[in-house]
């Protein structure tokens, strides 16, 4: 009679917390549940409620050893300034994640071009950020991810004519379409009980003032990230679990230039510079005459296949019938790939991974 009790017994549903108001970090879902032995606990009806990050873990992993499945969510991810679509060439590429939608928001004509070239399946063109209105935003549905790198020629210090944040004649500006959306897309996760994380990026050399206000209306400070390939040092900001401690205040690891050069040809320096979207970062170092690259001898500039794979992406990934100048334009405003798959790596035990067929 135990027995035929304890058969007919409903399963336990187990399932990650709702956060409290103000706490992304780790949020609720409870489609995130399996069907697992009861086990001790003090709630009335049977829930075992998870609130610490710690016991998250444990209750996934003690989940896995039951029934070897838990049930994850697919990623939907907006990118805004999405460029060469360089969070999504992670997620996939990278990470392995399965990605349900990506919503890329880009009016870049080369930057859709190579966009539709290589991601044209996976990606929906959602166009200018200053045109996504709630009404849109909505029709996204549950969106996990946002990530964004609004423009920083307005902001950086490099500039002598920048019109920095509120200038609306500026693209400073624009860093307050991400807050608007970022914001919006936090209270409805939370209103929908589902995972929202975010990354914004930026330049390090801002002014103090504009560093403070971003901090101010992103509601923390940056951690400073620095490629193992070049002096191209960058800020993020964001919750994705674990990047505090990812932090660089010098660099921890390093890759020789020489190792990205086509054969017969000789790096001029160790490290590489900051490649912008000028033709005068791909020849010489600094404001020094020494040249970057040698071939057969004499002084070349980078080709742009090296400044690929220097910044992560495969050999040609640009080449879609652009000339050099507007290649090179693309490839100086995009992430640093390996640095984007530090940062949302943690994502891989939150998120379903793609599956892999067996040959």
């Amino acid at each position: 009679m135990a027995a035929d009790k304890r058969r007919k017994r409903k399963p336990v549903r187990q399932y990650f917390s709702t956060p409290k108001k103000g706490c992304r970090t780790y949020g609720a879902n409870k489609k995130w549940r399996c069907n697992a032995s009861r086990p001790k606990c003090s709630s009335t009806e049977g829930d075992l409620i998870i609130s610490t990050p710690l016991q998250e873990r444990a209750l996934a992993e003690a989940l896995c050893s039951q029934c070897n499945y838990v049930e994850k969510p697919k990623v939907n991810c907006l990118s805004l300034f999405d460029g060469l679509s360089a969070g999504l060439f992670v997620l996939l590429n990278r990470l392995g994640l399965d990605v349900g939608n990506y919503f890329s928001s880009e009016i870049d004509e080369d930057a859709t071009k190579v966009q539709t070239f290589h991601f044209f399946e996976e990606i929906t063109k959602v166009g200018d950020v200053r045109n996504l209105s709630t009404y849109h935003l909505k029709k996204f549905g549950a969106v996990n991810l946002l990530l964004a790198g609004s423009p920083c020629n307005d902001v950086s210090r490099v500039n002598p004519l920048r019109k920095l944040l509120y200038d609306p004649d500026g693209t400073g500006i624009l860093f307050f379409e991400f807050i608007r959306i970022r914001n919006y897309l936090n209270a409805a996760a939370m209103e929908g009980g589902y995972e929202f994380f975010w990354l914004f990026e930026n330049v390090t050399n801002l002014d103090a003032d504009t560093l403070q206000d971003m901090n101010s209306f992103l509601g923390c400070t940056p951690i400073k990230m620095i490629p193992a390939s070049s002096t191209r040092e960058r800020y993020f900001w964001g919750n994705v679990p674990g990047m505090k401690e990812k932090h660089m205040d010098i660099r921890v690891n390093f890759v020789p230039l020489q190792s990205f050069l086509d054969p017969g040809r000789t790096a001029g320096i160790d490290l590489l510079g900051t490649i912008t979207t000028s033709s005068s970062s791909t020849k010489r170092k600094g404001t020094g005459c020494d040249a970057v690259v040698f071939q057969n001898g004499e002084p070349s500039e980078l080709h742009l296949t090296e400044i690929e794979k220097s910044l992560g992406f495969p050999s040609h990934f640009t080449d879609v019938n652009l000339p050099y100048t507007r290649r090179l334009k693309l490839l100086g405003k995009t992430w640093d790939i390996d640095i984007v798959q530090d940062i949302l790596e943690p994502l891989c035990t939150l998120f379903r991974k793609k599956a892999v067929l067996e040959t």
